[in-house]
Parts: structure tokens; sequence; C-alpha cells
């Protein structure tokens, strides 16, 4: 599938891929700020079924490492550095276990684990409200922002689900995201990641100090199967790091590139 994509900056390439329900745009200010301390080039993608990159029924991890595949091999990026939230994480894991994966120069993870884990709360709850939200009945965008904000009780939240709504030609609104899709692969996601020996890939994990996604369990799993990882906690933020702390957020990433991967 070709995905849509923005560039920000110059230099070496880093790919970056969204969580569930995000998009690129939710990464704009963090691609701008970072190409601009660094030499490197922010390639921020929309993966399947979300954003401005195409639907599809299929929304499986195959499918969506093929993705991440085609989308390198197509702007032919070499030696990238991956770099993933949440979901946008756990494709770069699984795809790393690809034999293609070899030139990646180095990952970062960004409040994601490698066990298996069920469905979080928040996740089941925003699907099935979104998929119930009667969308034709609102005429413009404060109706909707009121509508979700007492629905969800956070104006945060509130503003991330807003993203995933445009106006259509007929001036009514619809979803960018493929509802169905998602609802029906999204428990098939979430399953555990491993490798047959651990991988020599300098590699850092971001934690938000709030957040259950990365526990105890995911320390030692990422330290069976990373050799030197770095796992780092990113105090006053949950599992949105990059929005609650990015201060923090931005300059960990910045003292991982320069260290490990930029000669400057």
């Amino acid at each position: 599938m070709n995905l849509y994509f923005k560039k920000y900056g110059n230099g070496i390439p880093l790919v970056l891929i969204h969580g569930l329900f995000g998009n690129s745009d939710n990464w704009m200010l963090f691609s701008k700020n970072i190409s601009k301390r660094l030499p490197i080039s922010v390639y921020a993608l929309d993966i399947r079924n979300h954003g401005r990159s195409g639907h599809h029924p299929v929304f499986s991890m195959e499918a969506l490492i093929d993705d991440l595949a085609e989308f390198l091999n197509t702007n032919d990026i070499e030696n990238p550095i991956l770099m993933g939230h949440s979901l946008g994480g756990k494709i770069i894991l699984n795809y790393l276990k690809e034999p293609i994966s070899k030139d990646v120069k180095s990952v970062i993870i960004a409040d994601m684990g490698m066990r298996g884990h069920e469905m979080k709360y928040h996740h089941v709850e925003l699907l099935y409200m979104m998929k119930k939200t009667p969308l034709e009945s609102f005429s413009n965008r404060k109706e909707l922002e009121k509508y979700f904000i007492e629905k969800i009780s956070s104006k945060r939240l509130a503003q991330f689900v807003l993203k995933n709504i445009k106006r259509n030609a007929e001036n009514t609104f619809s979803w960018k995201i493929n509802l169905e899709a998602i609802d029906l692969y999204l428990e098939k996601l979430i399953g555990e990641v491993s490798y047959d020996s651990p991988l020599h890939i300098p590699t850092l994990f971001l934690k938000g100090a709030e957040s259950d996604y990365i526990n105890e369990e995911d320390r030692d799993i990422i330290t069976r199967n990373f050799v030197n990882p770095k796992i780092i906690e990113i105090q006053k933020a949950g599992h949105w790091l990059h929005s609650e702390n990015p201060v923090d957020f931005e300059n960990e990433i910045f003292e991982f590139l320069e260290k490990e991967n930029l000669e400057l």
C-alpha cells in the first residue's frame, strides 16, 4: 500500500510510525524540532486505515510490516532509524524479525513493550464510542468537541479523536480511519514479540512513568532480546508521553541519536 507521509529536514533518515487512532499530524511539532536540532530527515507516516493513507479491509501485522518494507523500498531509504509509538512500536518490533530489517541503523520505541497483553480498556472504549457516534447529525466541530468531551471526560483525548474526523464534499463529517477493519484485527496485533537471538542494534525504549505499557516483565523480555538496550522513564507522562512531556521526550531522543547514530 502506498502510505501517505510528511518529510521534515535533511540527513540520516528517521522513519516515524504513530500509534492506534493517531496520524502523522500528531508528530508535526516533534518532527520539526528534532530535524532542526540534528541532521536527520524525519519521515512521519500514516499507517493504512489511518490519516491520509488508504483504507483496506486487512489490518493484520503482516500487512503493516509489508507496508513499512514497501515504503522504505519505494522511497530508496537505506539504513533508517525506526521510531514508533504504541502500535507503531509494535510494528517495528515485529519488522525486526524479518531478514530485510538487517540494515536498520537503530530503533526507538515509545511506550510499548514486547510482551503480549490484553486490549486496553481505553482503546476498546474509544473504538466502541467512535463506531456509535452519529457523525451525520453534527453540523460543526464545536458540536463534535462538546459531544466527545462529555463522552470521554478529557479535552485532550477529545481533541485526539477529533483529528480522525474530516468534512466531506457534501459538507458532512466522516471518519478518516477505517473503524471496521481496526475493530476486526485489533486483538490480533498485541501478541508477544521475541527473537531467536538477541539483536545487536542500538535501541532506546521510552516509558511513560505513569503508564503500564512497559512493566518489569517487559524489562526482562527487552533485555533478553536486545544487547544493551537503553530503557528510560519520562516523568510526568503517561502513554501519550510525546504530548504530555514533550521537552524530556525530545531531549532523551536527541541524546540517543547524537550518541548512537550521528557523526556531528
